[in-house]
């Protein structure tokens, strides 16, 4: 396994600039989660996949001063989606700024699991059912 490591200013720098991409619509931004393979970058467009639900970062995405420092970027609250669009097996999810709904720009992907599976995104349930509600309690990226 490689391994890098960069000085906090470095950390602080790469945890602003995401912050910065995913607030960069004006709007909050999108966080959808879909079934089946991640595309290769949040550049490749999405085809086979399922979307099973949106949910929405707050505007900005930061939950409050200070809900970003040197080694994280922890965001605010996160409006639940209380309809899943389809039943499936949540695997990943793509944030995208939005600017003049419904436009999106793609941001970053993660990878979606149970809690203690090793995702980014770590929910209670993966196996979600159409009509049912989707609910985030939180998301933190780290840098260390």
């Amino acid at each position: 396994m490689a391994v890098v490591h960069v000085t906090a200013t470095i950390r602080q720098i790469m945890l602003q600039a995401l912050k910065d991409a995913i607030d960069s619509g004006g709007e909050p931004a999108s966080l959808d989660i879909y079934s089946g393979q991640m595309p290769a970058t949040p550049e490749t467009a999405v085809t086979t996949q399922v979307l099973l639900g949106t949910l929405y970062l707050p505007y900005p995405c930061t939950a409050s001063p200070g809900s970003l420092t040197s080694s994280a970027l922890t965001v605010g609250d996160i409006t639940p989606d209380e309809s899943a669009n389809a039943s499936g097996l949540a695997t990943w999810a793509r944030i995208s700024s939005r600017t003049n709904v419904p436009v999106k720009t793609p941001v970053i992907d993660i990878d979606v699991s149970s809690v203690g599976g090793g995702g980014v995104l770590q929910m209670n349930t993966v196996n979600f059912v159409v009509g049912g509600p989707i609910l985030v309690s939180s998301l933190i990226f780290m840098v260390q």
